[in-house]
């Protein structure tokens, strides 16, 4: 019995979309076929009702990793995945760099290597939809792919940092906390990870970053904390073309986007949020924002300023609510504002104090 192995793609929600794009298939043997490229492969596909993901054969696959179209650093672990009969398979999670159809493409696309005795080319109908809005006009054999409303695409800056982003009415913002350790022209920015290294940066007025309870695994998912003084150095901390948005800017976001006491639906990730019998934390995210629970970190001050309280420190939010950066502030005060979302209120602006640490999401200049 001859061994083959199913590729199975994930696609990230996030790809260059352009204005309507309309892709010859081919006609072959009462199937459509959809040219593609994978890492610039040029591969032909069978668009597939039926199918969920996007499968690659053995040969295929032997094929890209012996002329380096994959290469070991693509290999990312093992994953397990349950096939048609129930059963529970084990496969290899991959990335791929890039995945093209006409001149849409998808960047940074989390696959896997699954075990299978049979591995056609299929190309789902989830993984299509991926793309946004698209249509098959079998009798011209032509697949038109009109995008999304809200576009979502992604650019590669320096040290091969990836910026995911979305356009929404007349601005573009990040969709992912920023999780970067250098400043725009390659400086360091400094890591603290005890209380006294976060505190002595905020009173000495460094910038400094952390992961939430210095954990690098919730970087992968909620980016880094940074304090406000890594925000306001003048070596830049957002991407050639990107700022730190103001108060106004998130402003414009809320009220374009939210209604009260909606806790933020169209703007909040649709998991990752605390749920109790009577509230539903999570959103639709029908903005492609994805704002997630990222909590953040205290920095030894009262967060309302009350000089009879004692100075808080540690970390706390994670899972209920998340506090973004603006460029608003007052150093007489030593305070900053904020953007707030909440998983038991609605989405608001508020202020705290610099120390303090808290997510960034960058928007266009």
């Amino acid at each position: 019995m001859k061994l083959r192995i199913l590729l199975l793609v994930c696609f990230l929600p996030f790809c260059n979309v352009i204005a309507q794009d309309i892709i010859k298939m081919e006609k072959s043997g009462g199937v459509y076929l959809i040219p593609c490229k994978v890492n610039a492969l040029p591969l032909k596909f069978i668009f597939d009702t039926g199918a969920s993901e996007v499968s690659i054969s053995l040969t295929e696959a032997l094929f890209m990793l012996k002329n380096g179209y994959l290469t070991e650093s693509d290999i990312k672990g093992t994953v397990y995945y349950s096939i048609a009969n129930g059963d529970i398979a084990e496969g290899t999670k991959i990335n791929i760099q890039k995945i093209e159809v006409g001149k849409q493409t998808l960047y940074n696309v989390e696959a896997s290597i699954v075990h299978s005795t049979e591995a056609p080319l299929l190309f789902g109908q989830s993984a299509m939809e991926r793309f946004g809005k698209f249509t098959m006009d079998y009798p011209n054999s032509n697949l038109i792919i009109e995008g999304t409303s809200n576009t979502t695409s992604t650019t590669i800056f320096a040290n091969s940092n990836i910026i995911k982003s979305v356009k929404i009415g007349n601005q573009t913002w990040m969709t992912e906390n920023l999780n970067v350790d250098k400043f725009r022209n390659g400086d360091l920015i400094p890591e603290a990870k005890t209380d006294e290294e976060w505190l002595n940066a905020g009173k000495n007025k460094q910038p400094a970053w952390c992961y939430y309870n210095n954990d690098t695994l919730h970087g992968l998912t909620y980016g880094r904390i940074y304090n406000y003084y890594a925000l306001t150095d003048s070596r830049n901390i957002c991407p050639e073309g990107w700022k730190i948005p103001s108060k106004s800017e998130w402003l414009i976001m809320l009220i374009e986007n939210t209604e009260a006491l909606d806790c933020g639906t169209k703007l909040k990730s649709k998991s990752g949020w605390h749920q109790s019998k009577q509230i539903n934390g999570n959103g639709n995210n029908l903005t492609g924002l994805t704002i997630l629970p990222s909590g953040g970190r205290y920095g030894g001050k009262d967060l309302i300023f009350n000089p009879m309280r004692p100075a808080r420190q540690g970390f706390d939010g994670l899972l209920f609510d998340t506090w973004f950066w603006t460029s608003d502030y007052n150093y007489l005060e030593d305070w900053a504002e904020v953007a707030i979302f909440c998983w038991s209120c609605a989405p608001s602006t508020g202020r705290v104090p610099m120390p303090h640490g808290s997510s960034i999401r960058c928007i266009k200049d």
